[in-house]
């Protein structure tokens, strides 16, 4: 069986995840911030203001469409390369160039986040 790419059911999935972030009231678990995250990843912020569930599925999470450590070595599974630990590592690592809400800037990165987020809350894969 070929191995399927994550990320690359992201275009196909946002309104399924955008829909449904948990079974608790949707206003209050969509201003938390995706938490389930491990311990040593830090979702960026800016003025002191974090991304939230809500921000990643509207895409006013001022994130980036794709991450700078993306490279796409097969243009027919250009997400099949990219494993979560370089999710993580960017994630980390970068700055957020204007502030959260406070521009739509559609974000492949943050739907994609926002279902790893989703699918580690329920304790599950992204796949299933």
């Amino acid at each position: 069986m070929k191995r399927i790419a994550v990320y690359a059911l992201v275009a196909l999935t946002q309104a399924a995840s955008a829909s449904q972030p948990d079974s608790q009231t949707q206003e209050s678990r969509g201003q938390q911030p995706p938490s389930d995250l491990p311990h040593d990843v830090s979702v960026p912020m800016r003025s002191g203001k974090q991304i939230t569930l809500a921000d990643l599925a509207t895409h006013r999470s001022a994130l980036p469409r794709m991450p700078a450590n993306f490279i796409a070595a097969d243009p027919m599974n250009p997400y099949v390369d990219y494993p979560v630990q370089r999710l993580y590592q960017f994630l980390s690592s970068y700055q957020l160039q204007h502030d959260v809400d406070s521009a739509f800037e559609y974000s492949n990165l943050g739907a994609g986040l926002l279902g790893h987020a989703l699918a580690r809350r329920a304790g599950t894969n992204y796949e299933t």
